[in-house]
């Protein structure tokens, strides 16, 4: 039997439901579709509760005015043309019951035909409690936001897929990147080198599980620079344990990593320093325990030689693994850095000691070696297991960052402390908590101060005194966005400014000069070497820049060099680093000039292509300088001899030859022609001699410009020689890149004459049909340029007399034609190497630089 409802029984259950149901139910009827125009047709009990009228008074007014007065025309007629295409909408708005008092709803309209009538069904619910909580939760967002951008480090907050849902201003500023551009992009497709994307993959995938606590790597930012951060992660679940996001808190660790390398290569100069220093130090080498500074003694109550070699005895049994699996990888070098990692320590007394360790590694003459640093956090995980579970998200972030940070209300009382501020102020949130800020911070700020640093926002320094130690921080303040109060952040740069007093040190131990000058030429340092050598002390150089007269500055010929001219100012200039400028300076205090070999370097300004810095590095070489002109005058005297002794003897034969044939001549009484050719052909020789002579005696005045080494150096000359290479049965193949033009700075009929020798030589070389290659290639700013012949060769042991006068492999060669290729080349800054086997050929390979302009330009 099929059950079925009768229609009465149908409109009973619907007149119950409609009577009976907590949503308020409205019901017009359409007088027109459009424009939509209409009257109130049925109201139930609950929407005349919320109107707060009686269902005659609710059929007297006009549907448009109680639902949509407040709407704008435009934004009406689009719900309007919706309505009648969908037959369905829901929106939310507000209404105004019969007391005139505002009430917002979401209205489910839905668009019904019965017969020839259409009605409109509405379902209304009020939404006033979802209001609320919609603006407290935005409002709760807005303080995150604050707070999270008040926070001078990295600040990210990850969804579990790795996607990025937050982070703060910190991070916008230092990579490039704005909030928008980051939004819903991969962590690793955004920050990491393509080679460490796929364990940063692995992480958010699950095949690393735990989620690591703590971890570094580098980031890459917009503009294509490097930062190595150290993260400090922390999952934050929901309710049923499962992950909701990742906050992840990173500190820039580029800086550090610097100043940890200058310790570890200056480490009997910075022996004092460990022995005083607040964390614990312990060395490792060759794998053994050889160094326990007082601090790491007094942390773990045992003297460097009761450990025999060895801590391992002294970490729980839990921690062992993970001490010694960090110091084995610091020992091999198989990492450079190692933890931080948290290890708790077995004490005499039967108490536990936790201690955060980081270790580096270092790797010294085959000696390896790591050095330990320990800090005891004992007290601060005590106070971390107290810290209630309850804390919101931005709680988390707080608590999870290395800096001090305070919240305080309009009233001046603190709100909120993370455990780094109790552990600076060494005061626990009892103290802290509820109280006046003034009555905690009195310690190392004045009224005054405070007030200062909460009126202007600029950040000040302040010192705390600790156990006879001295910690530095940098105190900052942004107001809440809501205006009822402040967050305070305290930066630790203790490690920053004792490491840049230690560098000081270094400087003025270095035995050559160093002068810093910013980018209008000042000097603003010079260690005290630079002062010997220049010959002032250093305040006198501290008032000084490369404009004083004073300098009397040379170059290297002797030539006065102008203020502008000077190697820092033209590094200034042309932002070109200069290394091994010769360059004479007056020295006051020992009144005579002093010549010293001088280097550049830009020091960039952080996020840009500014020049803030010129460093400049020198060592006095007037003694050498002056040992150089003694040697140089005694190779040339001797050169000159060894020249006349050759020509006199090269010249001297032929002039022989031509005497004899001028005495037959004149003894006979007939012109014999055969005498004429031989003494020709011997004047030519001599001719040869003088000329190649006057080549290489002479300096060249013609003009360097930029040159095009293919059309304008090497096809002219192949053009020239063509008639010699078809005579001969030579083929020329030229290899190169048809793609790319080689430039070179130079003087072309130099240039051509390097070349032509070559050339020449190789076609002599090639007693009947053979090959010359000629190869062209640049690497970095180098042209090489290969010439390579199927000749006859050069036996091994003549190879390195080429190039000395009057030594020739040919019959009648002179010796000078290579000798002036190397003057050439040394003129062009170039070199010359040649590869030969005897009975298959020579190769010359010639190296040049480059021109410094660009392909597309022309000479």
């Amino acid at each position: 039997m099929k059950d079925s409802i009768t229609d009465e029984n149908l409109s009973k259950l619907l007149q119950i439901y409609f009577n009976q149901t907590n949503d308020a139910i409205v019901i017009t009827e359409l007088t027109s579709l459009r424009p939509l125009t209409a009257h109130f047709y049925h109201v139930n009990r609950r929407a005349c509760e919320i109107l707060g009228c009686t269902s005659e008074e609710i059929l007297q007014i006009d549907p448009h005015s109680l639902f949509f007065s407040k709407i704008a025309p435009k934004v009406y007629r689009s719900i309007e043309e919706k309505l009648i295409a969908d037959t369905h909408i829901t929106i939310e708005m507000e209404i105004e019951n019969k007391y005139q008092e505002s009430i917002p709803i979401e209205a489910s309209c839905h668009l019904l035909e019965a017969g020839e009538k259409h009605f409109i069904f509405y379902s209304i619910k009020q939404i006033a409690r979802r209001k609320r909580e919609f603006y407290q939760l935005l409002s709760e967002k807005e303080t995150s936001h604050v707070i999270m951008n008040t926070i001078q480090a990295f600040v990210v907050l990850l969804r579990p897929n790795g996607q990025i849902e937050d982070w703060n201003w910190h991070c916008t500023y230092h990579t490039g990147y704005s909030y928008k551009e980051a939004a819903g992009a991969f962590i690793w497709d955004l920050m990491l080198e393509k080679e460490h994307r796929k364990s940063a993959m692995d992480y958010f995938s699950g095949k690393i599980d735990p989620f690591p606590k703590y971890y570094e790597n580098y980031w890459v930012t917009k503009t294509g620079g490097k930062m190595l951060i150290r993260w400090s992660n922390k999952e934050i679940y929901d309710g049923d344990g499962n992950v909701l996001y990742i906050v992840c808190t990173g500190i820039d660790l580029t800086e550090n990593k610097s100043y940890e390398r200058k310790l570890k290569e200056s480490h009997d100069k910075i022996q004092q320093l460990i022995e005083h220093n607040p964390d614990g130090i312990a060395i490792y080498e060759n794998g053994k325990l050889t160094y326990l500074n007082p601090e790491a003694e007094k942390m773990l109550g045992i003297r460097c030689d009761q450990a025999s070699g060895s801590l391992l005895d002294r970490i729980h049994p839990a921690d062992q693994k993970l001490a010694y699996e960090s110091i084995r990888s610091l020992l091999q070098h198989e990492t450079e850095i190692a933890g931080p990692v948290e290890l708790n320590f077995s004490m005499d007394d039967g108490s536990i000691a936790t201690v955060e360790a980081k270790g580096i590694s270092d790797w010294n003459q085959n000696e390896a070696s790591a050095l330990v640093m320990m800090r005891d956090i004992t007290q601060r995980k005590k106070a971390e297991a107290e810290i209630q579970t309850a804390f919101n998200q931005i709680q988390d972030i707080l608590c999870s960052s290395v800096e001090g940070i305070l919240g305080m209300n309009d009233q001046g009382e603190a709100v909120f402390a993370n455990s780094s501020l109790s552990l600076a102020l060494h005061l626990d949130n009892s103290q802290i908590i509820g109280k006046p800020v003034e009555t905690f911070l009195n310690k190392i700020l004045t009224d005054s101060s405070l007030k200062q640093l909460l009126s202007e926002g600029q950040p000040i320094e302040a010192a705390i005194e600790t156990d006879g130690a001295t910690k530095y921080f940098e105190l900052s303040a942004n107001p809440m966005r809501n205006g009822k109060g402040h967050v305070l952040t305290f930066y630790d740069q203790t490690d920053r400014i004792l490491l840049e007093n230690v560098k000081y040190r270094y400087y003025n131990a270095i035995t050559c000069g160093i002068t810093v000058q910013n980018a209008d030429g000042d000097i603003i340092f010079a260690n005290e070497c630079a002062s010997e050598i220049l010959g002032y002390s250093s305040s006198d150089i501290l008032n000084m820049n490369s404009f004083n007269e004073e300098w009397q500055a040379r170059d290297e010929t002797g030539q006065l060099l102008k203020g502008q001219e000077h190697p820092s100012m033209t590094t200034l200039r042309t932002k070109k680093e200069i290394s091994h400028f010769v360059m004479g300076v007056y020295n006051p205090e020992r009144r005579q000039n002093r010549w010293i070999l001088l280097d550049t370097r830009i020091l960039y300004a952080d996020q840009g292509e500014a020049v803030e810095y010129i460093i400049a590095t020198f060592q006095d070489i007037t003694d050498r300088i002056e040992m150089e002109k003694m040697l140089k005058s005694q190779e040339k005297l001797a050169l000159a001899g060894n020249m006349a002794t050759a020509v006199a003897h090269e010249v001297r034969n032929p002039l022989t030859s031509v005497l004899g044939f001028v005495q037959l001549l004149e003894s006979s009484d007939e012109l014999n022609r055969e005498y004429l050719r031989v003494m020709k052909k011997e004047l030519e020789h001599i001719r040869l001699i003088t000329n190649e002579f006057l080549t290489l005696a002479k300096p060249e005045d013609a003009e360097v410009v930029k040159l095009n080494l293919e059309t304008e150096i090497i096809e002219p000359l192949i053009r020239m020689l063509l008639p010699d290479l078809h005579d001969r049965g030579i083929a020329v193949e030229f290899i190169r890149n048809p793609d790319e033009a080689f430039f070179i700075d130079g003087k072309a009929d130099s240039l051509k004459q390097l070349f032509l020798n070559f050339l020449t030589n190789s076609i002599e070389a090639i007693p009947n049909k053979g090959t010359i290659t000629i190869g062209v290639m640049q690497s970095e700013n180098k042209l090489i340029i290969s010439i390579e012949d199927t000749g006859i060769g050069i036996p091994e042991e003549r190879i390195p007399f080429l190039g000395e006068p009057f030594y020739s492999i040919k019959e009648k060669g002179t010796g000078l034609g290579l000798l002036i290729c190397r003057k050439i080349l040394e003129d062009h800054m170039g070199d010359l190497t040649i590869e030969s086997t005897p009975g298959t050929g020579t190769k010359v390979i010639v190296t040049l630089p480059a021109s410094s302009g660009t392909n597309s330009e022309t000479a």
